[in-house]
């Protein structure tokens, strides 16, 4: 992640939660009957555990929460939480229209001193869309999968509101649309390789991948995750070359 994203992201979306921090931030909140809530300014300096998609889905979703009556402390506590991921992501649009894509824009100019040419800038793009599709594969897809021996399908994101596969989807189509914008030339291979994912994720019956522990649908997740790494593949050879990176580029660490 780069630009203004890269240190509101975790607001908007904290996970993987691999310590359990958000149920257990939410719970404490609760316990205590926080009045924190009752402030914006103060509900700001809450911990990242508590903000954002992922605390709102256990407030809406989990059991353990999403029993309160209208006018309860948890009640208000859904209303702070989406009121803040409202103003992070107004504050996200602003700064990004304001002031990084001048600056994206800007590239090579004498007083930019983030990218000192459009190359640069272009390469930075570029790394942002491998790294989604990479994180998909791994983390989305990945995680739930977990091992042969032991599948992981609460580690799913979202799997709560069933947005698992949803997210797969709307992650890899993303980085589609942000490699059009990129390329001022076709990508016949890549969006091929969008409709294969496509078709594989139609294979699966649930969303949330709950049922990673099943063989058959073990399977399907593993296709899943080679259409999204074809996509990446593919994005290598019709954006990566053309900008001069060769394929294996690693988005992760910039190698």
């Amino acid at each position: 992640l780069f630009g203004p994203t890269e240190t509101a992201a975790p607001q908007v979306a904290f996970w993987p939660d691999k310590k359990g921090f958000t149920p257990r931030t939410l719970k404490s909140l609760i316990a205590a009957q926080n009045p924190v809530i009752d402030s914006p300014e103060r509900f700001a300096e809450v911990s990242i555990a508590a903000k954002g998609l992922l605390a709102l889905e256990q407030l809406l979703y989990a059991p353990a929460f999403n029993g309160y009556a209208p006018g309860s402390y948890t009640c208000h506590l859904v209303q702070a939480v989406a009121g803040d991921l409202a103003r992070t992501a107004a504050g996200l649009e602003r700064d990004w229209r304001a002031d990084f894509a001048p600056t994206l824009a800007s590239a090579g100019a004498a007083d930019n001193a983030v990218f000192f040419d459009q190359d640069e800038a272009l390469r930075a793009l570029y790394t942002q869309l491998l790294h989604a599709l990479e994180f998909t594969a791994d983390a989305r897809i990945g995680r739930p999968m977990g091992s042969f021996d032991k599948p992981r399908p609460a580690r799913a994101e979202a799997h709560l509101s069933r947005r698992s596969l949803p997210n797969v989807l709307a992650a890899s189509a993303s980085a589609v649309a942000l490699a059009d914008a990129l390329a001022d030339w076709p990508l016949p291979r890549t969006h091929a390789a969008l409709e294969a994912l496509r078709a594989a994720a139609a294979k699966l019956d649930d969303p949330s991948f709950a049922d990673a522990g099943d063989l058959s649908v073990r399977f399907k997740l593993e296709v899943l995750q080679q259409k999204v790494k074809a996509l990446e593949a593919a994005l290598e050879e019709e954006v990566g070359l053309a900008l001069g990176i060769a394929p294996g580029f690693n988005a992760s660490d910039g190698d």
